[in-house]
């Protein structure tokens, strides 16, 4: 592809065509784990991110010197699932207007729905640069790959003022998220929720604790090897037993991760009773936030996934003073027990331009639908607008 003469830009068909020493030297340490090369490379190796799965990695890798100075994670995608963006209207205007919606470019990380960087740039390049040239790569590979779509996901602020400027469409959604109030503890916690809510919260950690199960989060490198297999195979049980849920990831991708140095990462909800395991969150760890990515049970446990999921990730944050939690994406269960409604913006630029405009126009009406939604939650929130005290 076309770059300035100093500069290379290449398409990378496997994650591990670049070392991990390269790819991790372009994060800085506030970007999430996931961003790492090998959680990229443990989705690859499990055949969660590949053709089979409708993921075809397609990463840019720009190059100074032979030196890899930026980089975008990149997925030609046959369908939407696993991006956790929400495709039909789209898909529904290009079947009636008789156009193409495949295939499509999309930068992300397969089947994890956590906003941050895409545009991966080196500490030693002029970030305004790295993210332009990027860009123009990008768009020169929609160009050569006849792309329907370019999609940047969940993406970081300056990603979408950039991309804004070059005339990509910019829609909004909302992720709940956990922040931190300055509470000490959990009870801290509670007393910012109304009291209908603080209530329910305590009756339901109650009554599991009842039904004699205990959850604890434990360092996956304190975790016992079997768990990162259970961590798969409860995982896929809870996705099968629920006709809404799809298994996003195999089994073998929590394996592979705790083979790795991401081990260090990952923070596991362990459910036991009577010493064994009965239901798990599978966690990691970031400079300074908590996000959760997959739960699962071996059997139908009442409060189980409220503690699992939610509760244990609260209290863990606030032990070790991490500033919010992300347990992964939609579920009003989270709005309902004190996660905030926070926005989440993703860009695109269609191929067509009669596509191009429709979206256009139609994205505006979004982004505000968006605003109005985002105003109702926040002021029907159970967070109370209140210093945290003791309950």
């Amino acid at each position: 592809m076309n770059a300035p003469a100093s500069y290379s830009v290449t398409i990378l068909s496997r994650i591990d065509a670049v070392s991990a020493e390269e790819w991790d030297a372009l994060l800085r340490p506030e970007d999430p784990p996931v961003l790492r090369w090998h959680w990229l490379e443990a989705l690859e190796y499990s055949e969660t991110a590949s053709d089979r799965r409708g993921w075809r990695p397609s990463h840019l890798a720009l190059r100074r010197g032979g030196v890899l100075v930026g980089a975008v994670p990149l997925y030609l995608r046959t369908d939407p699932y696993g991006e956790f963006v929400w495709s039909e209207p789209i898909e529904e205007a290009c079947e009636q207007i008789g156009l193409a919606w495949g295939p499509r470019a999309v930068s992300t990380i397969p089947a994890t729905p956590v906003a941050g960087r895409r545009f991966l740039t080196s500490p030693h390049l002029d970030r305004d640069m790295g993210m332009r040239l990027l860009t123009q790569a990008l768009l020169q590979f929609m160009d050569a790959r006849g792309v329907a779509s370019l999609n940047i996901h969940f993406c970081a602020d300056d990603e979408v003022a950039l991309l804004r400027s070059a005339g990509f469409i910019e829609r909004h959604q909302w992720q709940y998220w956990w922040k931190h109030g300055g509470e000490t503890d959990f009870e801290g916690f509670l007393a910012r929720l109304r009291g209908k809510t603080r209530r329910s919260i305590r009756r339901e950690r109650k009554r599991l604790a009842e039904s004699g199960v205990q959850v604890r989060v434990v360092a996956g490198d304190d975790a016992p090897d079997a768990w990162f297999a259970a961590a798969g195979r409860l995982y896929t049980a809870t996705a099968q037993r629920h006709d809404e849920g799809e298994q996003l990831i195999e089994p073998s991708f929590f394996a592979r991760i705790g083979q790795g140095p991401l081990r260090s990462a990952v923070r596991l909800s362990a459910a036991l009773r009577d010493g064994e395991l009965v239901g798990l969150a599978f966690e990691v760890q970031g400079n300074d936030a908590l996000f959760g990515r997959t739960w699962g049970l071996s059997e139908p446990i009442p409060y189980l996934h409220f503690e699992c999921a939610y509760y244990a990730g609260i209290e863990h944050c606030i032990r070790h003073g991490l500033s919010r939690f992300e347990p992964g994406h939609g579920g009003e269960f989270k709005y309902a027990r004190g996660f905030v409604p926070t926005r989440v913006t993703s860009m695109h630029r269609f191929a067509s331009g009669r596509m191009h405009g429709a979206v256009h126009a139609w994205a505006s009406r979004e982004r505000q639908w968006v605003a109005e939604k985002l105003e109702e939650r926040l002021l029907g929130s159970v967070v109370m607008d209140l210093p945290p005290t003791k309950a």
